[in-house]
């Protein structure tokens, strides 16, 4: 969770939020790919079909705009979907003995406490 906020408001600061919502959108695809590699779950021909069509179409949006620089900034929102997708697959497991509500409040007091040695920068007048 710490390392999502973070490496996505960092990058979202320097890239188009139109652009980082479309690298975003492969974090689907990434939690699938993870589940089933480690935890040896079946992908069916729609999922990886509807995969295959949301990555394609959100290719096509991105290219299309004439502007297909990969900058630090863009990297980093890639990276903060490869942590999302990783905390997905990671909490997997724990919802076999976890309560959704507890996964979700463990995971938000964890990413909270890890956040608290980064204090807010100060705002600056504009």
């Amino acid at each position: 969770m710490s390392a999502y906020q973070l490496l996505l408001n960092w990058g979202e600061i320097h890239v188009p939020a139109g652009t980082a919502s479309l690298i975003v959108a492969v974090v689907p695809a990434i939690s699938a790919l993870l589940a089933t590699v480690f935890l040896g779950e079946r992908l069916t021909l729609a999922a990886v079909a509807g995969s295959a069509v949301a990555l394609g179409g959100a290719a096509l949006i991105a290219v299309a705009g004439g502007d297909t620089r990969c900058t630090a900034a863009a990297w980093a929102v890639l990276a903060a979907a490869v942590a999302q997708a990783g905390y997905h697959f990671a909490v997997k497991p724990l919802l076999r003995r976890y309560t959704g509500l507890e996964v979700a409040c463990y995971a938000m007091w964890a990413g909270t406490a890890l956040l608290l040695p980064s204090p807010p920068a100060p705002s600056t007048p504009r």
